[in-house]
């Protein structure tokens, strides 16, 4: 066991490299702060496991993990994890590029669509990013419009895809003592998993592809094609998007590309090995033309203006769980 922060002030400085100075996020896993790396004077994201809780060895694992999973991904469009290290207080600790922005979150609403361009605009970056993520043998797991999120530099966005928290590898570079996730137990958003990790069964990389899916489908529809409105439980979730087909996309939006439509009804196949890559996904997208340009910065929208951002981790949701399908891991 080690110990765990209970309260970080402003103004005090972390393992004598990163003074804290502001708290701007927390999840069921860790919180995030603005700091200043003394030896460079760069603003960063420092997280730590989340204050006030028992900490554990399996805590600290999965901790430590994140890091070095994010640090094999090579992708200006994922964040970039800068350290880790366990402070001599016991403290242990991330430190992550401050992202300034907002999540996809804040873009969507329920019955609206956004236009097919800025659909492209947003998730050709993220199949960019899952693709090379995949070449390295991670899964992310816990694709969401939290976990993208929109940084602004420069005048322009910069998609960035976050929150490794609970990325599997398919090899053993990453040591870990022990089993990280319990039989029965969920980790992440199940509106957004696909039926094989609803069902705790084996899943690979196009488990990730059926979560751009549902994404792809919101985004175009203004729907999740099961359970809109955040609606019932995870027992209901998965008994529809195991027994049932979600409504056609080309039905509920008929102005999206017939090829493309088949190809993300496609992606929310029940059947891994029937569903396309996302690199397939990504050259679709891609296909279409519409990002050619890099998209200027714009004012946030009015409930998160002025939010600095870094993911500050993962939720563990019990399979048998009364609560809502979604269960947010992102500063809101």
């Amino acid at each position: 066991m080690f110990s765990a922060l209970s309260e970080v002030l402003p103004g005090s400085v972390l393992d004598g490299k990163y003074r804290i100075e502001a708290h701007i996020g927390s999840g069921g896993f860790g919180s995030v702060y603005r700091a200043t790396q003394l030896s460079l004077d760069r603003t960063v994201a420092v997280k730590l496991l989340r204050p006030g809780r028992a900490a554990s060895d399996s805590d600290l694992d999965r901790f430590r993990r994140e890091g070095l999973v994010a640090c094999r991904i090579v992708h200006q469009n994922a964040i970039s994890v800068l350290d880790f290290a366990v402070a001599p207080a016991g403290i242990p600790y991330l430190v992550m590029e401050l992202l300034d922005g907002w999540p996809l979150t804040a873009e969507l609403q329920s019955g609206v669509a956004l236009s097919l361009p800025r659909c492209v605009q947003v998730m050709r970056p993220v199949c960019e990013v899952l693709a090379a993520a995949h070449a390295v043998h991670v899964i992310h797991r816990d694709i969401k419009p939290d976990n993208i999120f929109l940084h602004h530099q420069g005048g322009e966005e910069i998609v960035k895809v976050v929150d490794f928290g609970i990325a599997r590898l398919h090899d053993d570079a990453v040591p870990q003592r022990g089993r990280l996730t319990l039989p029965g137990q969920l980790l992440g958003t199940p509106h957004y998993m696909s039926p094989e990790r609803l069902l705790c069964q084996p899943h690979d990389e196009r488990a990730d592809a059926y979560s751009v899916g549902i994404l792809l489908y919101q985004m175009l529809s203004g729907h999740l094609p099961y359970l809109d409105g955040n609606s019932g439980g995870v027992a209901q979730l998965t008994l529809l998007s195991t027994m049932h087909q979600p409504a056609p996309l080309a039905e509920r939006n008929p102005a999206v590309p017939p090829e493309l439509a088949a190809l993300i009804m496609r992606t929310l196949s029940r059947d891994p090995k029937q569903r396309p890559v996302v690199a397939e996904l990504g050259h679709a997208l891609a296909a279409l033309g519409l990002d050619l340009e890099p998209r200027s910065a714009v004012a946030p929208p009015p409930r998160v203006r002025g939010q600095d951002a870094a993911s500050p981790g993962s939720v563990d949701a019990q399979l048998d769980s009364t609560q809502g399908a979604d269960f947010p891991l992102g500063p809101q």
